[in-house]
C-alpha cells in the first residue's frame, strides 16, 4: 500500500495554488508525496514533469496517504514540477494546484541491481497504482453521477426560486394595480358628488334666477299700472294711434304745423 512508504516529502499548501517541498537528490527512488492544506477527492491526478511550461508529463494517482513521485524522473537531477488535476465531471478536468520539488544532482548509481526491500517496494507501489487506477474509475463515475444530480437539483431550486419571486412581483404589481383602481374609483365618486353638487347649486340658481326674472316683470307691470304709460303706433291704414292708460292726461296741440304734447305757449 501507499502508506507503507517510509520516504516521505511534504507539499503545504497554506492559502496558495504553489507549494514547495524540501530537496531531494537524484536517485532518491520510492519517494512518496503528501498533500497537506487543501480538501481533495479521494483520488485525484497529479501529472508530473521536468518542465513548468512545455514538454510531457506522466500521470499519477493520488489518495488520502499521498501520490509516488515517478522514478524514472528523480534520474535526471533536476526540479520536478507536479501539477494537480481535479475533474469536475467525466469530461471536464482542471489544473488547480501546483508543486516544486527541488532535486539535487549527485554522481550517477552504477552497475546496481534492486535490493529486495526496493523490489519488494516497487511490486507493491506497481499493485497500489493499478488498485487505485481501478478504483479511480468508479469514483469518477460516481462523483461524475453526484454532481450532475447535485447540479440538477441546484438547477431545479434556482427555477423554482426565480418563479416564486416572479409570482411574488406578479402579486405585488396586482395589489399596486388594484390600490390604483381602488384610489381611481374613489377619486371618480367624489368628482360625481362634486359635479351633482355644482348642477343642484346651478339648478337652483336658475330657479332663484327665474323666480327673480318673474318677480322683476311682476313689479314693473305694477310699476307700470301705478304710474301709467302711453305710446305711439300706426295702423296697417296709415292712422297714427295714440293708446294710454286712465290714469294719464295728455294735451296735444298743433304749431305751424307740428304736433305738441302739453300745454300751448
Amino acid at each position: 500500500m501507499i502508506c507503507e512508504y517510509t520516504n516521505i516529502i511534504t507539499a503545504p499548501f497554506d492559502g496558495l495554488h504553489v507549494a514547495r517541498t524540501r530537496s531531494l537528490y537524484q536517485y532518491d527512488y520510492g519517494q512518496l508525496l503528501q498533500i497537506t492544506g487543501i480538501d481533495l477527492p479521494f483520488a485525484y491526478e497529479v501529472h508530473f514533469s521536468t518542465s513548468d511550461t512545455g514538454g510531457d508529463s506522466i500521470t499519477q494517482i493520488g489518495n488520502e496517504d499521498g501520490v509516488i513521485i515517478p522514478d524514472e524522473l528523480l534520474t535526471l537531477g533536476v526540479p520536478l514540477y507536479a501539477f494537480i488535476y481535479l475533474h469536475t465531471d467525466e469530461e471536464d478536468g482542471e489544473t488547480v494546484y501546483q508543486i516544486i520539488i527541488p532535486v539535487k544532482p549527485r554522481p550517477a548509481i552504477t552497475n546496481q541491481e534492486p535490493t529486495p526491500v526496493q523490489q519488494d517496494a516497487i511490486t507493491q507501489a506497481i499493485a497500489a497504482l493499478d488498485a487505485a487506477v481501478e478504483q479511480t474509475g468508479q469514483d469518477v463515475q460516481t462523483t461524475a453521477e453526484n454532481v450532475q444530480r447535485a447540479q440538477e437539483a441546484r438547477s431545479g431550486a434556482e427555477q423554482a426560486q426565480t418563479l416564486a419571486e416572479q409570482a411574488q412581483a406578479a402579486s405585488e404589481a396586482a395589489q399596486t394595480a388594484s390600490e390604483t383602481a381602488q384610489a381611481g374609483a374613489e377619486d371618480a365618486q367624489r368628482g360625481a358628488e362634486l359635479a351633482q353638487s355644482i348642477a343642484e347649486v346651478a339648478a337652483q340658481n336658475a330657479k332663484l334666477s327665474e323666480d327673480a326674472a318673474e318677480d322683476a316683470a311682476d313689479r314693473a307691470e305694477q310699476s307700470a299700472a301705478v304710474a301709467g304709460y302711453m305710446f305711439f303706433h300706426i295702423d296697417n291704414r296709415g292712422h297714427l294711434i295714440y293708446e294710454h292708460t286712465t290714469n294719464v292726461d295728455v294735451e296735444f296741440y298743433l304749431s305751424n304745423g307740428h304736433l305738441y304734447v302739453g300745454v300751448d305757449e
